[in-house]
């Protein structure tokens, strides 16, 4: 590993090391003056499943961002898409199983439509998005007529709604550690194998003791309300699968590549256009993914669904360590940024802070976390 390599490497655990004890003090403020509703087993609960939608969208978000895009279309789409989900079902006739593969492929589709226009017709991608910020807006007000639309589907609704039971949540965090456990001593084999200087003991062990006492200590307290909520086990599910995508495949490593220097990564061999059309299309497809997340949490699609969810969603990611000078972040970063912003939300909300306020507030946290990665960059070259 260059020093480069490793001083980066360095400055992304310090700042995630960071993220973790802003959010344990943002929760121990926010607990002192919400007195003492904001730390309990019932606001938790509800916590996770808040964030759940915001960790989903700023997954997708992450691709475009990393090749030094952005989306500022996702809050907006996730609205409209969930007008979709709740009208095929009301009128329409489709079933759940048949409304979330419907809103999947639009996703997907409305996504590559973005990224094409900015990978091939070469239009800045906060334009193209920008536009779709507004027109996606636009099509749900017509398609739902600006009402509620309500979801009466039982089975939908337990996607948003539903908890496992204990004795299912703590089979799978003792599955989850087990997975991180080995995946350590894989890694520390694969360091030997390859001739590189093994992790120091310490190192190890510590891995270890975080790997069992995260999952089993989660659902531990979990438990003490009513489980593991369903949208929680969505966004672990989404943020495993994304992780890998972008760590351990080819299309992920090319855009990181895209993201440190697409002039590079095209005389590499790196079909730059193409990759950097599928980021959006990963961006769309999640987003329809928080939309279902979303309207099966509240029993309804509503005009406002989605609002400010794209620069919640950006600010989770910048956050979480995804960097706007691209090619820098990882994908498990989107859960504390989420985390955070969507304590912001809860706690606000505990205290009766008028709406007007948060959002204030929340631009603060934005143009901070956009400050944090200028100081980031500069540090790093």
């Amino acid at each position: 590993m260059t020093k480069e390599k490793q001083k980066r490497r360095n400055l992304n655990q310090m700042r995630s090391f960071t993220m973790i004890l802003v959010f344990i003090v943002l929760a121990f403020f926010l607990h002192i003056l919400t007195k003492g509703l904001f730390i309990t087993e019932r606001n938790m609960s509800n916590l996770v499943r808040q964030m759940a939608t915001t960790s989903i969208l700023a997954a997708g978000v992450f691709f475009p961002i990393v090749t030094k895009n952005i989306d500022m279309s996702v809050g907006s789409m996730m609205g409209l898409l969930g007008g979709i989900c709740a009208l095929s079902q009301l009128k329409w006739g489709l079933g759940a199983a048949g409304s979330v593969l419907l809103v999947l492929v639009i996703g997907i589709l409305l996504g590559t439509f973005q990224g094409a226009l900015i990978a091939y017709a070469e239009i800045p991608a906060f334009i193209v998005t920008l536009g779709g910020y507004l027109a996606w807006r636009g099509v749900l007000y017509l398609i739902t007529g600006s009402k509620a639309v309500a979801v009466t589907n039982e089975v939908f609704t337990n996607i948003g709604r539903a908890n496992l039971t204990p004795a299912a949540g703590w089979i799978l965090a003792a599955i989850v550690s087990a997975v991180f456990i080995l995946s350590a001593f894989y890694k520390q084999k694969a360091r030997k194998r390859n001739g590189l200087k093994p992790m120091p003991q310490w190192k190890v062990i510590a891995t270890i003791a975080v790997s069992l006492v995260v999952p089993f200590g989660v659902t531990w307290y979990l438990n003490l309300y009513e489980g593991l909520p369903f949208p929680f086990l969505i966004m672990l599910a989404v943020v495993a699968i994304f992780t890998l995508v972008a760590e351990k495949t080819t299309y992920g490593r090319s855009v990181y590549a895209i993201g440190g220097s697409i002039e590079a990564a095209r005389y590499s061999g790196i079909p730059a256009r193409r990759n950097v059309m599928f980021a959006f299309s990963i961006s769309g497809g999640l987003a329809a993914v928080a939309s279902v997340v979303l309207t099966a949490r509240i029993n309804s699609a509503t005009p406002s669904a989605g609002v400010m969810g794209e620069m919640d969603a950006i600010a989770a990611a910048v956050i979480g360590g995804a960097s706007l000078s691209g090619g820098v972040g990882k994908v498990p970063g989107v859960i504390i940024g989420a985390l955070i912003m969507s304590s912001i939300d809860n706690g606000m909300s505990l205290m009766n802070v008028d709406s007007s306020w948060q959002y204030v507030i929340k631009g603060i946290v934005l143009v901070g976390a956009v400050f944090i990665d200028v100081i980031g960059n500069k540090k790093s070259s």
